[in-house]
């Protein structure tokens, strides 16, 4: 999963920290890309559940 969305993330050039906790995942990114970031993560979805 981190690979899929840090992979995805990378080809758009956006950089990422992950902080994995036992409930739930935090993804940091630059503040400035962060609607970038989300429009990515979106199709990313969009991509797996098609």
């Amino acid at each position: 999963m981190t690979a899929a969305f840090s992979g995805a993330l990378a080809q758009a050039a956006i950089g990422c920290n992950v902080v994995a906790g036992v409930h739930h995942d935090h993804l940091f990114v630059p503040v400035q890309q962060a609607r970038q970031a989300m429009g990515v993560l979106h199709a990313l979805q969009r991509s797996a559940a098609a």
